[in-house]
């Protein structure tokens, strides 16, 4: 094992061992602490997935950057993940450290779009709270409202109206949200 990724693997069990003493330390040698590891994930991803709320703010407090690229393969942050897979403190702190809630995934899409086609209602109305352009087209140039209707996701199709969705923003295809 090369040094660098012996030095990540320390890194990473010190942060999931909460020792921000540390794991501060570490950073000092020079790692990069939004670098992408193994497998394509940041050092926030792992604790994302891992559910691992304070090991995640400890990454934040040390200087993760909420707003960095979080996955190799779809390129999205880590207030995106935490959209789309619907884990609202995860996102609340993103969003304390100074994440973008407006940023855009290599697709286009914001953390609005990922959370409505994903039906995560909490998401959305955290982000709707927080200022994401509600009317933003991302990918095939969908909106949030697009993909609400086209999921079937009421709840948040009557959130998105409410926060001012327009109804007449048409697709790549030429249609708007089918709203039945």
């Amino acid at each position: 094992m090369n040094p660098r990724t012996q030095e990540s693997r320390i890194f990473i069990d010190l942060i999931l061992a909460h020792k921000f003493a540390q794991a501060h330390a570490k950073l000092a040698t020079g790692l990069d602490i939004n670098k992408l590891q193994a497998g394509g994930f940041s050092y926030l991803t792992f604790c994302l997935v891992l559910r691992d709320l304070p090991a995640f703010r400890l990454l934040l407090d040390l200087g993760a950057d909420p707003n960095a690229i979080c996955t190799e393969e779809n390129h999205i942050t880590p207030l995106m993940l935490a959209a789309c897979v619907d884990e609202i403190d995860f996102l609340q702190a993103c969003i304390a450290a100074g994440g973008n809630v407006n940023q855009l995934a290599d697709d286009g899409d914001n953390a609005l779009i990922l959370a409505t086609a994903s039906g995560n209602v909490n998401a959305v109305r955290l982000l709707l709270a927080e200022g994401c352009n509600v009317n933003h087209q991302g990918a095939f140039m969908a909106s949030a409202l697009h993909e609400a209707a086209q999921e079937g996701h009421q709840a948040i199709v009557e959130l998105l109206l409410k926060a001012g969705a327009n109804k007449q923003l048409l697709d790549e295809n030429g249609k708007c949200a089918d709203l039945k």
